[in-house]
């Protein structure tokens, strides 16, 4: 298979020795030089490539640019996954140390209106619907209850239980929200006077409980589950 083609071209009257020309061959265009000097009869020889070969670097032309642009979208590509994880690293990082702040109870004092207050107040807000489903949770599950008892009422080791879960998840919500828990509490009216015990022929039905929320201690009468502070 010959690789090559001698082609005989005209040389254009207005094209001067040692100037480029352009011509056509079987539909491609090529560029050549005019040779110096000038031949007589105004032609001359070009060696083309065969139609096959010039096919094949026509080939291996869009290859090499097909690569290109692939290489050049890869790239965007792993620049854009890189920001991506910078800025999920960095948002990370804030979040990690917000919440340091919060457990720590250490949350600096913040103007009204930034973006910091903000989130404190949502996570206030989160705090309080939390609070809420689970009040209405309570109620329903007493609801459930009463009707599968119908008229029997509650022992009192039944109440004091529903009163330690109760106890027991709001000191979970609190260790979850412990800045909001606190900001609720300074919120809330002051707790009543301290009080003794009753007489002294009832003081073995009282015991002394601690509150998981503020940690004072609190005299519970285990008949009427009454409460009073210590």
């Amino acid at each position: 298979m010959e690789n090559s083609t001698m082609v005989r071209v005209t040389i254009p009257s207005t094209v001067a020795p040692g100037e480029p020309f352009t011509f056509d061959y079987q539909g491609q265009t090529y560029t050549v030089m005019s040779p110096t000097p000038p031949p007589p009869d105004g032609t001359m020889h070009v060696k083309l490539p065969s139609a096959e070969v010039a096919q094949q670097q026509q080939q291996q032309l869009r290859q090499q640019q097909l690569e290109m642009q692939y290489r050049a979208q890869l790239q965007q590509e792993l620049m854009q996954q890189w920001q991506q994880q910078m800025l999920q690293y960095q948002l990370a990082q804030q979040y990690h140390a917000q919440q340091h702040l919060v457990q720590q109870h250490q949350l600096p004092q913040l103007a009204p209106g930034s973006t910091l207050e903000q989130q404190r107040q949502e996570q206030l807000l989160q705090y309080q619907l939390a609070q809420q489903y689970h009040a209405v949770r309570q109620q329903h599950l007493a609801q459930q209850q009463a009707q599968q008892q119908l008229s029997a009422p509650s022992s009192a080791q039944e109440q004091a239980e529903r009163q330690r879960q109760e106890q027991m998840a709001q000191y979970r919500l609190a260790q979850m929200y412990p800045a909001a828990a606190q900001q609720q509490l300074a919120q809330q009216q002051p707790p009543p006077q301290q009080q003794q015990p009753p007489a002294t022929q009832q003081q073995d039905l009282w015991v002394i409980q601690v509150d998981p929320q503020t940690g004072r201690r609190y005299y519970l009468n285990q008949q009427t589950n009454e409460a009073r502070w210590v």
